[in-house]
Formats: structure tokens, C-alpha cells, sequence
């Protein structure tokens, strides 16, 4: 059966039984429409406070639960993150404390937000318009949002402040070079002029030349894996509210989207590993290298072996407490996206309704990339004739698909399945003659 030419009046009046009694609905609302708030969101200007509002609260957490922890993103802004921190280090180890800070700040968030530039210029032109302005608002409120706070005076005591407690190293000497890392059995060493609790093992120790007290890194472990959890909770719930207005959170994301909607191709477990590895190579440069270079610079002094068997120690902390809390934060977040918004995952999606002649111009005229069908149904009560779209995407794509029909048929049943397994080719529209 052909429906070219057919006005959706006749459509109506000829597969419609008009002796069928007005039925009953009830609305229900599962699954990642639960996100059907967001996604009614019709004015961009409201779209556009929401992703503000958003980012100050993700610049908000990634200061006090990122930058100051000493935990790592997952992937392009880690390297950025890492640079940072070793520069950084280098210059305090040089004398130049002022100097240090300002390079820090601008370092970790402002190269991140020059990174952005070209590829949302890249965004703007292949992915889409709107899709790249709230991307580019997002990552440049929550930049600045967080440079802002790093920015702010050493007075007003943030350096020092933690939301769930300190969960850096007892060593004041790594901490004063600012190496944040932990040991998982590391028995350190504390400055008595700045610690109130070693102060009673300063006179043992004076004759030395070295105010210590010996602490153990591991009752902080679990707090540094707490950290991870909570970073993960929160950029997770952050992003799905980026993601369900349409933008998204930048950085790789920009490729991502790019091979997903224009070219339907996605593989989030590779992007995860891949991620992985990137935060891996910055835990080195960024925390690793300068750990190692402290320790082995003050052998010759004896202030290494004053902390413990450094050999050891610093062979130890290649795979330490700090990069296995970003591998639970990374983990965390890919969790809690499969279950409230799987948005890289395949799915087949029905939808319902009698208007199919107008959503199918609505979906013609826009610039959904996959391939559909269109079948007639027939209800089994009432013998109801009815017309079925279907078509297998991602998830993703609910969102635009939600947005489509709810224009001309907000009153339809719209389905979706995820597939378990799928062997062979997407159709895209670009290769439908």
C-alpha cells in the first residue's frame, strides 16, 4: 500500500472504524522518558538558563572534588589536568609559589576551555547549531565557574577547606610541593611546626634535624574511593540534564556525537578504555612524575629514607589510591548512564498513531539520519486500525524522535526496545535514494 499522494484526511476517514467507541487512556511514563520535563522544553532562552545553572553547580563540584583531591577527569581534559599539576610542581620546587598558582588555574581549566574552540567550530558545522551553543555555554560556565574559585584568595581559607574531610597524603612535605597522592601501606612523615599531633615526637626527633611522626596513608583510601563515587554521581546527573536539552558536556564528546549522529557509529566500552588509559598517562605526568622526583631528589640528604623504604614507595604508587578512585569515578558514571540514560545504546523504537502522514513530513524535514518503516496494525479489542513507525537508532535519538511527535500527535504510545544483538549496517538517510 502506497501512502504518496494521500491527505491525512482521507487517511483518517478510511482506516478509522467510526463505530468504535472513544477510548480510555491512561498516561505512562517510563524508562529514559522520565526525562519528558527536559525534553518538552520548547524555548531555547529556558534551555539556556537550565544549562547555566547547571554548570555553575558542575564548576562548583569540580573545584572542591577534582582539583582539589587531586582525582583526574576521564579523558581529553585530563591531559590539561595533568600539565598542570607538574608544571606547577616544578615551579613551587623552584621557588616560584606565586608564579605557581596562577600558571595552575590557567592551566588546568583554561586550556581545557582553548581545546574546546576548534571543536566546537567542528560541532557548529557538522553536528548542528544548536547542539554546539549549549555545549560551548556549558563548558565555558563551568571553566570559568571553576577558575573563578581557584582563583580566590588564600584568606579566605577554601585551600583548606574539604566537603567530606582531607583525603590527601599525611606528608605536609608533598602536600607544601602540592603532590596530592596516597600510599596504600605508606608510613610518612609530618611536620610538628604545622601538626598539632606530632608536636609530641618533635623533641625525639630534633637531634636529627627532621620533626616526624609516623602516620599510615591507607586510612584515607577509602575516602579518596568515596570522593570518586560522589564525582562520578554528580557528573552523571549534570550531564543527563546537558544531554536531555541537547547539548552535551564537550571535550571528546564533540567526536562522539559526531560518529554516533552522522555516521551511526558507537562503541562506548572503546571510549571508556580509551579514557581510561588517557587518565592513566596524566596520573603519571601529573602526580606520579613529581612524587618520583621529590623522593629520589632528597636521597642524598637522607630526608627520602627519613619517610620510609622510598624505593619501594615509589614504585608502589604507580598504580596508587589516586588513579584507582578516577577508574571508580569513570566506572560509576557508566553505570548510572546504562540505567537512567543509556544514551549510546542501540534501540528499536515504536510509536503509535494515526498522524503518521504528519510526523513523517516533520521527520522528512528534519535531520534524523536513520532509515524507517511504516506498517499498519490492527488492535485486538476493538479492531482499531492503526499505523505503526518503527525504526532502530540510538538511544540518543530518542530525545529528537519524542520532540517530532509530540508536535503533531502528543497523545501517541511511543515504545522503546533495546536490542541485545545486532549483526550488519544501519541504513542512514543520506543513502536512501
Amino acid at each position: 500500500m502506497s501512502w504518496e499522494g494521500i491527505s491525512p484526511e482521507k487517511v483518517h476517514h478510511t482506516i478509522l472504524d467510526p463505530y468504535v467507541k472513544q477510548r480510555k487512556t491512561s498516561l505512562l511514563s517510563v524508562g529514559s522518558v522520565r526525562l519528558q520535563f527536559l525534553f518538552d522544553i520548547k524555548k531555547f532562552s529556558t534551555k539556556v538558563i537550565i544549562i547555566v545553572l547547571v554548570s555553575i553547580f558542575m564548576g562548583t563540584y569540580n573545584f572542591f572534588i577534582l582539583e582539589r583531591t587531586g582525582l583526574y577527569s576521564l579523558g581529553i581534559g585530563s591531559i590539561f589536568q595533568s600539565i598542570a599539576r607538574c608544571v606547577s610542581y616544578f615551579m613551587k620546587n623552584n621557588g616560584n609559589e606565586a608564579a605557581a598558582k596562577a600558571t595552575h588555574t590557567f592551566l588546568f581549566w583554561g586550556m581545557s576551555l582553548a581545546m574546546n574552540v576548534p571543536l566546537a567550530i567542528f560541532g557548529y558545522r557538522n553536528i548542528g547549531k544548536k547542539f554546539a551553543i549549549l555545549t560551548i555555554i556549558n563548558i565555558c560556565v563551568s571553566s570559568l565557574t571553576s577558575m573563578a574559585w581557584s582563583s580566590l584568595p588564600s584568606s579566605w581559607g577554601l585551600r583548606e577547606f574539604y566537603i567530606f574531610s582531607d583525603p590527601r597524603t599525611f606528608n605536609t612535605q608533598l602536600i607544601d610541593k602540592g603532590i596530592n597522592i596516597l600510599q596504600w601501606n605508606y608510613v610518612t612523615v609530618i611536620d610538628g611546626s604545622k601538626n598539632g599531633a606530632a608536636a609530641a615526637a618533635a623533641a625525639a626527633t630534633a637531634a636529627h634535624g627532621v620533626t616526624q611522626i609516623d602516620m599510615n596513608d591507607s586510612s584515607r583510601v577509602v575516602l579518596i574511593f568515596f570522593y570518586g563515587i560522589v564525582l562520578g554521581l554528580l557528573h552523571t546527573i549534570s550531564s543527563i540534564f546537558i544531554l536531555s536539552l541537547g547539548g552535551s558536556t564537550g571535550g571528546i564528546d564533540w567526536i562522539v556525537y559526531y560518529l554516533v549522529k552522522k555516521k551511526s557509529l558507537s562503541s562506548p566500552n572503546l571510549y571508556l578504555y580509551m579514557g581510561l588509559v588517557i587518565s592513566f598517562l596524566a596520573y603519571v605526568c601529573g602526580t606520579y612524575a613529581p612524587y618520583a622526583h621529590y623522593m629520589l631528589a632528597n636521597t642524598t640528604n637522607g630526608v627520602a629514607e627519613t619517610f620510609n623504604n622510598q624505593n619501594h614507595s615509589v614504585i608502589s604508587s604507580l598504580l596508587g589510591p589516586m588513579y584507582v578512585a578516577t577508574v571508580i569515578s569513570a566506572l560509576t558514571k557508566k553505570i548510572m548512564f546504562h540505567l537512567f540514560y543509556p544514551h549510546f545504546k542501540i534501540i528499536t523504537v515504536k510509536i503509535f498513531t494515526n498522524k503518521i502522514m504528519e510526523f513523517r513530513k516533520e521527520l522528512l524535514n528534519s535531520e534524523f539520519p536513520h532509515g524507517f518503516t511504516i506498517s499498519s496494525a490492527v488492535g485486538g479489542y476493538g479492531l482499531r486500525h492503526q499505523f505503526v513507525f518503527e525504526v532502530t537508532c540510538f538511544a540518543l535519538d530518542l530525545k529528537m524522535l519524542r520532540e517530532l511527535v509530540s508536535k503533531v500527535d502528543p497523545g501517541c504510545l511511543l515504545i522503546a526496545i533495546p536490542v541485545k544483538s545486532l549483526n550488519g549496517k544501519f541504513v542512514l538517510r543520506e543513502t536512501i535514494s
